[in-house]
């Protein structure tokens, strides 16, 4: 009984920390950034999917703030995973850099 509930208490921990994001995009040429604290040596986890009617091209860069390292580069990205094992402590961010005019979506967990 207290594995079972000691399992439920991380699963749902798990679930709160992680954030799945939505966008609609409909204008063009706009970049869209998130930013993220690591405040310890830690692992992080970037997975998207963009979806439009169109063959959408959107730039996608994490890369950190502090330094302006570009971690991942994905031009013209559909879909993406990113993982890194340990980062060092500061900001960064993960920008989506729409190159075209058309409406799509973008949805994203960054965590």
């Amino acid at each position: 009984m207290k594995s079972s509930m000691l399992f439920i208490i991380i699963t749902f921990i798990f679930f709160i920390s992680t954030q799945s994001t939505l966008l609609k995009i409909s204008s063009s040429k706009s970049e869209y950034c998130f930013y993220k604290d690591i405040l310890e040596e830690d692992t992080i986890h970037l997975n998207f999917i963009i979806s439009s009617e169109q063959s959408e091209k959107v730039e996608v860069v994490f890369k950190s703030s502090g330094d302006g390292k570009d971690l991942y580069v994905e031009k013209e990205a559909q879909n993406g995973e990113y993982k890194s094992e340990i980062l060092p402590i500061g900001e960064y961010s993960l920008c989506f850099k729409s190159l075209e005019s058309n409406e799509f979506f973008i949805s994203f967990e960054f965590y």
